[in-house]
């Protein structure tokens, strides 16, 4: 048998406690030399005895960190400035490696030099290991090769089936929000990505769980997250025309589920104007005001207002629909009066592009907005 790489799992636990003793067994019972193993468990501030359990374990390769609650990224972070593996391997610390990872992962490393990175398909379990779904990728066609632009359009190369060499890690920097997308996005951007249908990952899905099968709230925190990390690297990176339109095209439909986002939250407001191609602004006029056709169908009076105060502007209304802006209008006594345009179809970028060009704006909601409120 070949001299074998040193291998560093990096497992990021919060309040893992239920959980953590599999997913380092799972490491631990690799077909793997044990002097080539190392596992570097960061415990995130955790307030269960998740370091406990960890902590328990009779084994040198194990090594346990514990450090103020800093998020995911934080932690791995913290893992891997303590690594000394050539190859890394994440491991979350609700999840578990199965058997022969390591030995089939690595192997595809050693063949292949041009290849930074493989990952593979996951099996989704329930906190009690039953199996919800056999194939989280089962139906698609997961990126392989040179494929940066498939990379950043959908985070394929997730969680624990990810092993990279350690040549391509770089420290996840605070606008990330992601580790395993942007270790995937990173080992993308200079070599090539290999994907293995087998083993499967054991991903475990709970109650816990802050992004897979997310709704409400926390579906729309997702979304931003996605845009988010998209808008960091597009500037960053070199996209043919069409690799760029589909990014462009995730984007944008993230954006259409909170089509609040240009102007809720500065940063990615910042970051649509400044990867997107240059254009003209939506308006010429001198003075632009800002409203949203659905609060001002919810709250007729700001029309009211607005008519009342004899605004030299035009009022600049994102309108996804606007036949019932035109009606509740119609109602208004001296609304015919005024510069009242509606704006249909902004998307994205032709929201944050009104954002920025508004100079007041007429709305009760809570925005992050630098033009003054009427």
């Amino acid at each position: 048998m070949p001299d074998e790489p040193l291998v560093s799992a990096l497992v990021a636990a919060y309040n893992a406690e239920p959980f953590i003793a599999e997913a380092l067994q799972s490491a631990l019972d690799q077909d793997w030399p044990a002097d080539k193993l190392e596992v570097i468990v960061v415990d995130d501030g955790s307030t269960d005895g998740t370091a406990a359990v960890a902590e328990g374990f009779d084994d040198p390769r194990i090594r346990v960190i514990r450090q103020a609650n800093a998020g995911a990224c934080g932690a791995v972070n913290t893992a891997l400035a303590a690594a000394h593996g050539e190859l890394l391997g994440l491991l979350d610390a609700d999840d578990a490696w199965p058997a022969g990872k390591l030995r089939a992962q690595s192997a595809v490393l050693a063949a292949r030099p041009e290849v930074g990175l493989v990952y593979g398909d996951m099996r989704v379990v329930d906190a009690r290991g039953a199996v919800i779904h056999e194939s989280f990728l089962a139906g698609g066609d997961p990126p392989q090769g040179r494929c940066l632009a498939a990379m950043l359009e959908s985070n394929d190369a997730t969680a624990s089936s990810l092993l990279f060499r350690r040549a391509l890690a770089e420290p996840i920097p605070a606008e990330i929000p992601y580790t395993d997308w942007w270790f995937a996005v990173r080992a993308a951007m200079r070599s090539e990505i290999a994907y293995l249908p087998e083993p499967r990952t054991l991903y475990r899905f709970h109650g816990g769980n802050l992004t897979l099968g997310a709704e409400g709230a926390g579906r729309a925190r997702e979304m931003r997250k996605a845009m988010a990390f998209r808008l960091w690297f597009l500037p960053r990176v070199e996209l043919d025309e069409r690799g760029r339109a589909a990014v462009w095209r995730a984007i944008e439909l993230n954006a259409a589920e909170v089509p609040d986002v240009p102007y809720t939250d500065a940063a990615i407001r910042d970051g649509l104007l400044a990867a997107a191609p240059p254009a003209a602004g939506p308006l010429d006029a001198e003075r632009v005001v800002l409203a949203f056709a659905d609060e001002l169908l919810e709250s007729p009076e700001l029309v009211a207002r607005y008519v009342a105060r004899g605004e030299a502007a035009t009022l600049a209304i994102d309108a996804p629909d606007p036949e019932p802006l035109a009606r509740l209008v119609e109602r208004v006594p001296g609304a015919e009066r005024c510069d009242l345009v509606a704006l249909p179809g902004l998307g994205a970028v032709g929201r944050a592009r009104l954002a920025a060009r508004a100079d007041a704006v007429l709305s009760e909601r809570p925005l992050a907005l630098a033009a003054p409120r009427l």
